[in-house]
């Protein structure tokens, strides 16, 4: 599982630039606050399907890091296409859960998190693949930070979000 919300619901804090330790420059311990009647959205994925990743980026005196994550979502369902529909234009925020447990942030107040492939097939056979592999992109001045706070999730609704 894991979780998106739309960019202007949602206020993010930023990585303390002045850190205890080596790891805190990459955590948020106290990353958001949520306007009121709004919760992150669960967006399923096929299990052991998510690959996240990052690289540095950038001229000498101004790097950055582009973190992506890539998923497949089974089946080509309606609100599944209509949640694609709706991300490609609208600033938003994304959580993926890595197989270790952690959760990364992927997106900032600046760089929101971008929908940059969407690939659905029907398959031509009924063991063919059957779904949409979906890949996000973020930037950041470090790799997508470490949430080490719970999300508050709404849970009437899987696979996508209203439109609002």
């Amino acid at each position: 599982m894991h979780y998106y919300i739309q960019q202007n619901h949602v206020t993010i804090s930023e990585v303390d630039d002045t850190p205890a330790n080596l790891a805190a420059l990459v955590t948020l311990t106290d990353p958001f606050s949520v306007a009121l009647g709004k919760k992150w959205y669960k967006m399923y994925s096929t299990l052991d399907s998510g690959v996240f990743g990052y690289s540095l980026q950038g001229a000498d005196d101004s790097k950055t890091f582009l973190s992506w994550f890539e998923w497949k979502y089974p089946g080509t369902e309606a609100q599944a296409e209509g949640l694609i529909s709706f991300w490609k234009h609208t600033p938003h925020y994304f959580v993926p859960v890595l197989g270790n447990g952690q959760r990364r942030l992927m997106g900032s107040k600046l760089w929101p998190c971008v929908l940059k492939k969407a690939e659905g097939t029907s398959g031509q056979k009924g063991s063919d693949y059957q779904g949409i592999t979906l890949r996000v992109e973020s930037v950041w001045t470090t790799p997508a930070p470490i949430l080490a706070d719970e999300l508050e999730i709404q849970t009437t609704i899987e696979g996508g979000g209203p439109v609002d």
